[in-house]
């Protein structure tokens, strides 16, 4: 896969986790700008997402179901016609599961990330997990993040799919710019209908595998 690395971004391997780091779109600029005109982006974009990461709440870890039980009595957030309740979720390079409100941006989940896996989340009343995505514009992470997720909850306790229920693929248009989610396998963008990159081209940072003696 591509991997450009901009100049404010942290890009060397980290032993923080397993699998694939997601960085975010905030750190992925068109290849067809001037440096110059890149690096006016990459000095705003940070900003802003550093501002977002400051200026809400950042999410709750998990470390079992009740975890979950304690934040819905103290927490607001969308609640379905079903019963059932929504949330975001980030997973953070340590493995740690937080969850905040929908709708709450899933860099300031992450306190501005790095995350191995991002999206949204739906508990049924029992509070095991019904539907599950990698639905997050902020990461754009790929569908095979779902083996760190899948992790994650089997640590925790909680029942899940065993997969995410809405697979989202995320492309970067390196034409015009444009975030695109791919569907029935057209990787063509929506806007200015440049072909689309097979590979995944946002920010990423390969990371080394577990290890036994990490710590």
């Amino acid at each position: 896969m591509p991997q450009n690395t901009p100049a404010l971004c942290k890009c060397e391997p980290e032993y923080c986790g397993g699998g694939l780091l997601w960085r975010g779109i905030h750190c992925s600029i068109p290849s067809r700008r001037s440096n110059r005109e890149k690096s006016s982006l990459q000095i705003r974009r940070t900003k802003e997402i550093l501002e977002i990461a400051t200026n809400q709440p950042t999410g709750i870890a998990l470390d079992s179901k009740a975890c979950v039980e304690k934040w819905l009595r103290g927490h607001e957030t969308e609640i379905r016609d079903d019963g059932m309740y929504v949330m975001t979720f980030t997973l953070m390079p340590n493995g740690e599961l937080r969850i905040a409100p929908r709708r709450s941006e899933h860099v300031a989940c992450a306190s501005g990330g790095p995350v191995l896996s991002a999206g949204e989340v739906v508990f049924d009343s029992k509070l095991n997990i019904k539907e599950i995505s990698n639905q997050s514009t902020g990461f754009c992470p790929e569908p095979i993040s779902w083996n760190e997720v899948e992790t994650a909850l089997d640590r925790i306790g909680i029942q899940h799919p065993g997969e995410f229920t809405t697979a989202v693929v995320f492309r970067l248009c390196q034409q015009c710019g444009q975030r695109n989610i791919v569907k029935d396998d057209w990787f063509v963008c929506g806007i200015c209908e440049s072909e689309l990159s097979r590979d995944w081209n946002f920010e990423r940072t390969q990371v080394a595998k577990r290890t036994a003696n990490r710590d």
